[in-house]
């Protein structure tokens, strides 16, 4: 598929078929997603595709199934073949006057084109091989054989470049694809066994030699190496990787071996996440691609009754002779291919998203790479974006009736589970600490985005006594009289009660109506030092709170000043931090005060963003995914950070930064501006040119070659300009 006619044609055949609920031909990646009713055939939809021209091959599974369609290389392109011996032909007979000589030329360098034509015909589909066709005929019936040779050979290797530019476009894309290996080697009963990557299995152990590629995610379970983790997140330097570090499938083992404990399947790997994304983008086109769709259905039909009212009414009308007319009305069908107009966007966004997702920058389609260039606002998530996100404890205060130990024990029982960076920080400091969780069951937990988590666990108590949580007091007294060495089923004489533990910010802990009475000053002591604090509820008892400590990052301010360079309107801060500590970050990277939104929920966070969309219309939300979803969601781009080996962020943002750099921000908003920018030189050089072209012909200064090499020239053009936008963001 050379040029959006072909998506076109393809299209339109196959949704006249009675087994066909739907179908999206994407040329970009020469891919068809087709719908089928419950009793359609595929056998016969493939057919009807094999008919108009084009060979048809199912998508597999794994990494190739989110690849563009396999590519010939272009020097086993047949059409090359043709054309070469056209155009000797062609030369030949231009030399020696023979029109045999020509008629040759036009059958090598016209077969494709003329095979095109006759399929697009039976199915009245009006394309450029049909145009180019009716060309041709019209000119050799007027005795201009020269003209006719020259066009189509002019046409047909226009034809084979343009098809070798979308393969080398779609090449880039499946070299992504490709990443991560088919096979790994795994631990089985003590030997290596080659699998493939689909059949490991969570749990297993796969040896990655020096070299080879990573070929699932896990965790380093032995060995230390440097990984290249440039394919997937576009970081020049290697990463040092070492006992319990994490690895990721496609990024490249450098100098030692590692054994890596497998964490995720093959299908839910970073890499895997990141194909689904890409495939995704392809169903994010953007509105200019959409309009140039629409615009070029109207477009190729309105310009050939225009040609066809030029052959017939000058004359009739005693303007010129017949000849003369006619041989305009040809120049204007070649100069009717909307193909450059209709190439002039997909190939631009198809080349801007391969370079950005080799560059560790993943935007999910052509409709948030225009967002990103009209940007005018921006809002920041304070934790892991503005600032490091590596917290640790600093400080904890218990009540009258419990010790630091006992606070901490009971807040890394309840946050054992999540990825949030506070709950992070606390469990590290109960290691750090040598306490040991509880051995209680855990009936449920519930998430409260961006405030805290609520834990309910189950314990077994001999009535009427109190139970604590493993060696936590409780007034003083020790629960004695249940074994948490056994399951709690064992102990049927026990009663079973509920706890309910909170672990949250101020504005969680005061929803919930919980007493600060007796650790108030303490609270606003610590809050004080610009930190993050949070408390610790037992049944609706403040029983302590824990002081977190965070770093602002080096290229913060820096990375603001940047965007305020670009134009930038706005910059916000929105957190569900304290007030004092998110003034104390805006101060220490340059933000305006005014701007600074402090003890937010995720709904919070959302109105903001859709008060600042009405204001600028354009807005994009900076976070790091993991309780940012909404507001992600709900900016005109949402951004996340460091999003390699985090699924929510994979999953919600429009763009995700695979490596956590805060500084790509700005490349992203300036990728996006230089794509629109050469979407627009691209749609001007297009219907610019051919508007010159069409009014020479209609002086009757233009003739055949000059329409072909103007029409075909301008879409080499184009494609040659679009390929520009996927240079390093």
């Amino acid at each position: 598929m050379d040029c959006g006619s072909c998506a076109a044609k393809i299209e339109h055949v196959v949704s006249a078929l009675d087994d066909v609920e739907t179908v999206r031909v994407d040329l970009a990646l020469a891919r068809m997603k087709v719908e089928l009713r419950d009793d359609g055939d595929a056998t016969r939809l493939a057919g009807a595709v094999r008919a108009l021209g084009f060979t048809v091959a199912e998508l597999g599974e794994g990494a190739t199934r989110h690849a563009p369609a396999p590519q010939k290389p272009i020097w086993q392109d047949p059409r090359l073949a043709a054309v070469g011996i056209g155009v000797v032909a062609m030369v030949l007979g231009a030399i020696t006057q023979s029109v045999p000589l020509y008629v040759v030329a036009i059958a090598l360098g016209g077969f494709y084109v003329f095979r095109n034509a006759l399929s697009s015909a039976r199915h009245l589909h009006l394309d450029i091989n049909v145009l180019m066709t009716i060309a041709v005929l019209g000119a050799m019936v007027i005795g201009e054989w020269f003209e006719a040779a020259t066009v189509v050979v002019l046409f047909a290797f226009a034809e084979w470049l343009e098809g070798a530019s979308m393969t080398r476009a779609r090449r880039a894309i499946r070299d992504l694809m490709e990443l991560a290996p088919p096979m790994a080697r795994v631990l089985r009963g003590g030997a290596e066994v080659e699998l493939g990557a689909d059949d490991v299995v969570i749990d297993d152990v796969v040896v990655v030699r020096p070299g080879e590629r990573v070929p699932l995610d896990g965790l380093v379970r032995a060995g230390e190496s440097d990984v290249d983790q440039s394919p997937l997140t576009g970081e020049s330097v290697p990463v040092h990787k070492a006992v319990g570090d994490e690895v990721f499938a496609g990024t490249v083992n450098t100098v030692g071996t590692l054994e890596v404990r497998v964490t995720k399947p093959a299908s839910d790997s970073t890499i895997a996440h990141v194909l689904r994304a890409i495939e995704q983008a392809q169903e994010n086109r953007s509105e200019s691609e959409r309009f140039i769709e629409r615009f070029a259905r109207w477009y190729t039909p309105a310009v050939v009754a225009i040609a066809v009212g030029i052959a017939v009414l000058p004359p009739l009308l005693g303007g010129g002779d017949w000849h003369e007319w006619f041989y305009r009305a040809l120049v204007m069908l070649v100069i009717a291919c909307p193909c450059a107009l209709v190439i002039a966007t997909p190939i631009t966004t198809v080349s801007a998203l391969a370079g950005a997702a080799r560059d560790g920058l993943l935007i999910k389609g052509g409709r948030y790479l225009e967002e990103l260039g009209a940007i005018r606002a921006l809002v920041f998530d304070k934790t892991g974006t503005l600032t490091e996100g590596l917290l640790s404890v600093h400080e904890v205060v218990g009540s009258a009736a419990w010790t630091a130990d006992d606070v901490l024990e009971v807040a890394a029982f309840a946050e054992q589970q999540s990825e949030h960076y506070i709950a992070r920080a606390i469990v590290r400091e109960t290691v750090h600490r040598e306490i040991s969780p509880p051995a209680h069951r855990m009936r449920r937990v519930e998430a409260h985005p961006g405030a805290g988590v609520e834990a309910h666990i189950d314990l077994c108590v001999k009535a009427p006594m109190i139970a604590g949580i493993g060696r936590i007091k409780i007034a003083h007294q020790h629960d004695h009289n249940c074994d948490h060495d056994h399951d709690l089923d064992e102990h049927a004489s026990h009663a079973h009660e509920e706890a309910r533990i909170l672990v949250g910010t101020r504005t969680l802990l005061e929803r919930f109506q919980i007493d600060f009475t007796g650790l108030d000053d303490e609270w606003h002591r610590l809050e004080s030092h610009g930190s993050t604090v949070v408390g610790v509820t037992r049944d609706d008892e403040l029983i302590g709170i824990i002081e977190c400590r965070d770093t602002v990052r080096a290229t913060a301010r820096d990375t603001l000043e940047a965007l305020r360079s670009m134009g930038i309107a706005e910059i916000h801060l929105c957190t569900g931090d304290n007030a004092i500590a998110a003034a104390s970050l805006a101060d220490s990277v340059g933000l305006d005060p005014n701007h600074v939104h402090a003890g937010l929920f995720p709904e919070d966070k959302v109105a903001i963003l859709e008060t600042l969309r009405a204001k600028f219309g354009h807005v994009a939300m900076v976070g790091d995914g993991i309780n940012d979803a909404p507001a992600l969601a709900a900016a005109s781009v949402g951004i996340a950070m460091g999003a390699a080996g985090t699924d929510v962020a994979l999953e919600t943002a429009h763009v995700a930064l695979m490596e956590d750099r805060l500084e790509r921000v700005p490349s992203a908003i300036r990728l996006g501006r230089s794509t629109v920018r050469i979407i627009r030189q691209n749609v001007i050089l297009a219907l610019g040119i051919k508007a010159v072209v069409f009014g020479l012909a209609t002086a009757g200064v233009a003739t055949l070659w000059m329409a072909i090499a103007a029409d075909m020239g301008t879409s080499l053009l184009v494609i040659a300009n679009g390929l520009r936008s996927g240079r390093r963001a």
